[in-house]
């Protein structure tokens, strides 16, 4: 299932394409709108100024309540799952780079950058540099934490762990540097590159 959000001057939905290639829009708060519906919603330039203004502030109203909720999350249940005793982001229970790191973090992160910049640069930067303290195995290739036994969990195949670390890279430091820019993330992807 392929997903997209879009907010935009009149159109602002989630747009779904399920494996069968059957399109589903929903707008905010939970309202169906066809795709016809989509098709026919002004263009620029088809609306007056006036217009535009009144639906720029609709979409914005929209983007508020949604980043609100975003804010919310950080703060009420995604910063709280970091371990305290490690420093690990344990969205999920466990540090591991094929699902914590590479699936978890990547929201995590995003989520921060775009409502609080204290977090971004605060502890959710600093997730990044205790799982490389605590869990760098063989130069700079990561294993897993076992938070059980407090150590890294290093009986893993070799193949597991360039799984895992290629995961890490792909799917969670690469889109964090998609949306955060050239910054410490883009250093430890180029670390683990080689």
């Amino acid at each position: 299932m392929l997903t997209t959000i879009l907010v935009g001057l009149g159109a602002v939905g989630i747009f779904s394409k399920s494996a069968s290639g059957a399109i589903t829009v929903e707008s905010f708060p939970g309202e169906m709108v066809d795709p016809d519906t989509i098709a026919r919603l002004p263009r620029a330039g088809e609306i007056s100024g006036e217009q535009a203004f009144e639906q720029a502030g609709k979409s914005a109203e929209i983007a508020g309540y949604s980043l609100s909720k975003v804010h919310r999350w950080l703060h009420e249940r995604a910063l709280k799952q970091i371990d305290p005793a490690t420093g690990l982001y344990k969205a999920d229970g466990k540090w591991n780079y094929c699902d914590t790191a590479a699936d978890c973090y990547p929201f995590l992160a995003w989520a921060a950058y775009v409502v609080d910049t204290e977090a971004i640069n605060g502890p959710v930067r600093d997730i990044l540099h205790t799982e490389m303290k605590l869990c760098n195995h063989i130069n700079r290739i990561p294993v897993p934490w076992d938070f059980g036994r407090n150590a890294k969990q290093e009986d893993l195949s070799w193949d597991r762990v360039v799984y895992e670390a290629s995961e890490y890279v792909k799917n969670g430091l690469i889109t964090i540097v998609e949306v955060t820019g050239k910054d410490e993330s883009r250093a430890r992807t180029n670390g683990l590159r080689g």
